[in-house]
């Protein structure tokens, strides 16, 4: 990115082949932020937060010029974890902490390794935390009241299961409504964002449910949860002392270091699939330069960890971007986007949320690679193993896990 120029061509040029598919994923980008944001258990506005910060920071020095930068279901079960156990004002931190760890990476020339990682051992990741994305939204698919949270997976599960008789039929018609029609939408008209479409939809009959005497069923919305909702872009945050106790710090650098090792590999591999799209090539020292930067300046003002996301990546190229203006233009837009209309996401209902985290579970297992593991045993009952113990213990060790079993010929797909 010249003064005058991007990739050969003068800036006017590109910001106008670019600010169709910017925006058009700045349109996508806020919902789905939002959504991420509360499935990692932060606040909605943090999630806008990373967006901006992050996307920025990527688009302007990223070495790939199509990888949009933002909140993403990799992430979301391991800050859950951690902001349960410690609260949602430690997520800057980790973001900041990943952000030095992976320039950390950059600096020592280790990224070169981040794709070595068994195919087994990644599918089985991912399998489990979609498993964890879509579990995590049954209190809001069934309408329940909020119910105390736990470090554990399995135990917020059981938790929530033990209030199944509280069940909203009314919120599980939405929750059905609005997943369906986002599944059968996006396979016939394929070219349209219908996550952007289905929150229209969902603030409008938040709005209407809130007027007295308009509608029967109070809908449960995001300002039931999160009120008074707004955004700041320059909120720096103030961390607790505890933080810095070396027990706690410790553990806190372990969660860094899961996050570190997530984000290099998704923005990678995020890249390299926008390579074959496009067939281009990205520099991918300078992708990790970028990463690094981008989840330092999210966490410095109040953001959460971010990497590179598939999905927006993809609609990003086939929205017909051509360059990282696109990029940039998503993040200005998602500026302007989210100070106009952000205090209608208010009534954004929370069976919505659940049903854009559960398509976007569903969207992040790769059925074509995991059938042609299951034709490899040994490698399947990896991926199994890697999936239950991400699930039943914590994502990290699933990784661990993973690796560890793979050593030996054959085991790197």
């Amino acid at each position: 990115l010249s003064m005058f120029e991007v990739k050969g061509e003068p800036i006017l040029t590109a910001i106008q082949r670019n600010f169709g598919s910017g925006v058009t994923v700045a349109l996508v980008n806020i919902p789905l932020s939002i959504s991420l944001a509360v499935a990692s258990d932060a606040s909605p506005a943090m999630g806008i937060v990373t967006v901006i910060w992050a996307g920025t920071i990527s688009a302007f020095l990223g070495g790939s010029h199509y990888n949009i930068v933002g909140p993403t279901g990799a992430l979301s079960g391991l800050l859950s974890i951690a902001s349960v156990q410690y609260g949602q004002d430690v997520l800057p931190l980790l973001a900041i902490m990943s952000g030095i760890l992976s320039m950390v990476v950059f600096a020592t020339n280790m990224d070169k390794l981040a794709l070595f990682v068994p195919a087994n051992t990644m599918q089985g990741f991912t399998v489990a935390v979609a498993i964890i994305i879509a579990c995590n939204q049954i209190n809001f698919a069934l309408g329940l009241s909020p119910v105390p949270r736990h470090p554990s997976f399995v135990d917020n599960v059981i938790e929530n299961l033990n209030h199944i008789g509280a069940t909203e039929w009314q919120a599980v018609v939405m929750f059905i409504s609005f997943l369906s029609g986002q599944i059968v939408l996006s396979k016939v008209f394929p070219r349209i964002p219908w996550a952007i479409v289905m929150a229209c939809i969902g603030i409008f009959l938040g709005y209407l449910s809130g007027i007295d005497g308009m509608m029967s069923y109070k809908i449960r919305t995001l300002d039931s949860r999160y009120p008074g909702l707004s955004l700041s872009l320059f909120n720096i945050p103030t961390f607790k002392p505890q933080f810095f106790m070396p027990q706690t710090f410790y553990s806190l650098f372990l969660n860094a270091l899961s996050i570190t090792f997530v984000a290099i590999l998704e923005t990678l591999i995020s890249a390299k699939i926008a390579d074959r799209m496009t067939k281009t090539k990205f520099n991918q020292r300078q992708e990790v330069f970028a990463i690094s930067l981008a989840n330092v300046f999210a966490g410095f003002f109040g953001g959460i960890p971010a990497t590179a996301a598939l999905a927006r990546t993809a609609l990003n190229i086939k929205s017909g971007a051509t360059s990282r203006v696109s990029g940039i233009i998503c993040s200005l837009s998602v500026v302007a986007l989210s100070l106009i209309f952000l205090p209608y996401f208010k009534f954004l209902p929370l069976p919505n949320i659940a049903a854009i985290l559960v398509n976007v579970a569903i969207r992040m297992i790769e059925v074509d690679e995991i059938v042609h593991i299951y034709h490899n045993t040994r490698h399947f009952m990896i991926m199994l193993a890697v999936t239950a113990t991400c699930v039943f213990v914590e994502p990290t060790s699933g990784i661990i896990v993973g690796i560890l079993l793979s050593l030996g010929k054959g085991a790197f797909l």
